[in-house]
């Protein structure tokens, strides 16, 4: 459970839950956006590495263990910089969508920024 804690409390279903039923409390409530970023240190601190790094015209190959984690992660990129931008493989891809993400990451010009791998 400290594994997940530390890698992100969202993997702890009970605090993604709360934080879900505290944004609803807010007025205007909390984008899910917000609710990832601000409820890991770790994300907040990626979020600032990835946009210098987008900026920088770099691309980036980011690697968990825990699929769950990559779930949060895709979530995340999805919000802060589109679905275009992201690939993702983990033991569930077959062998053919695996060498197609490859390909579409590793293309001259390719929009994709964020390679996720488990």
């Amino acid at each position: 459970q400290l594994r997940k804690v530390c890698n992100h409390p969202f993997l702890l279903e009970a605090a993604e839950i709360e934080a879900e039923v505290e944004a609803a409390g807010c007025p205007g409530g909390r984008d899910r956006q917000t609710q990832l970023q601000g409820s890991s240190g770790k994300l907040e601190l990626l979020h600032k590495m990835l946009e210098s790094l987008r900026q920088g015209g770099h691309r980036v190959l980011l690697f968990s263990q825990m699929t769950k984690m990559l779930d949060i992660l895709e979530e995340y990129c999805r919000l802060a910089f589109g679905a275009e931008t992201l690939e993702r493989i983990d033991g569930n891809t077959p062998v053919r969508e695996r060498q197609s993400a490859i390909a579409r990451f590793n293309q001259e010009g390719a929009s994709s920024f964020i390679f996720l791998l488990s």
